[in-house]
């Protein structure tokens, strides 16, 4: 279990620690009639990652039973899925560091249109910010391939990924009970948030992706028997 937690901890924190996500929470909050909109966007975010568990468990589950027919085990799966994981965040370093754009941030021309649209096109949206970032998609196999590998009983499993997308979106939850609780209040709030997002993008995707990268390239090494 502390092993699972080891993996499932630095990805919780790469999904709910992504600026972009939080970028577009509050200037869906802060827009008008924002509150239903921002509920949807991260409603269809939500969706989209139980849809990628759903496909990635099932995935993972036959990738594993064809490794163990060829004596390499379920381990070097979820191993070579770590490595994934490493080198989409570290390329993810990369580019911030060569102050190239945001792949998985939304065009710019969508953040000046928030007003004018539907609680059901953010939705869409939501979904889509998920099913169409890599970054986002690596971290959802990271954790099913970490849960898989760590043995558990179905609902235990079931409880892991649950807890795993709750927790992975916990910035964005803390942010809509923000804007809902006291949506007059928290507008100065909201704004210097949104901000400092803007204003340390760049560092934050750098040191994000530097650091959980390297850090799931150790882990992936070590299950794939490299020497540390």
């Amino acid at each position: 279990m502390f092993s699972l937690w080891g993996t499932l901890i630095p990805l919780i924190l790469g999904c709910a620690l992504v600026p972009v996500q939080s970028v577009v929470t509050i200037l869906l909050l802060r827009a008008e009639n924002g509150r239903p909109k921002a509920f949807a966007w991260v409603l269809g975010m939500t969706g989209a990652r139980v849809f990628q568990g759903l496909i990635f468990a099932l995935l993972l589950h036959t990738s594993s039973a064809i490794a163990e027919d060829a004596d390499d085990g379920p381990g070097a799966v979820a191993s070579f899925i770590l490595l994934l994981v490493s080198l989409t965040m570290l390329l993810s370093a990369l580019g911030a560091a060569l102050k190239h754009g945001d792949p998985d941030g939304p065009p710019p021309r969508w953040l000046s249109v928030v007003d004018r649209i539907s609680p059901a096109n953010a939705f869409g949206i939501g979904i889509a910010m998920i099913l169409l970032s890599v970054k986002f998609w690596v971290f959802t196999v990271g954790a099913v391939s970490a849960i898989a590998g760590a043995g558990l009983p179905l609902a235990e499993r079931v409880l892991s990924f649950a807890l795993f997308i709750a927790l992975g979106e916990s910035t964005l939850l803390a942010l809509l009970a923000i804007g809902f609780v006291s949506p007059v209040r928290s507008a100065a709030l909201l704004d210097k948030i949104v901000g400092w997002l803007v204003a340390k993008n760049r560092i934050l995707v750098m040191t994000l992706g530097l650091v959980f990268g390297l850090w799931f390239l150790v882990k992936a090494l070590h299950g794939l028997g490299v020497p540390s």
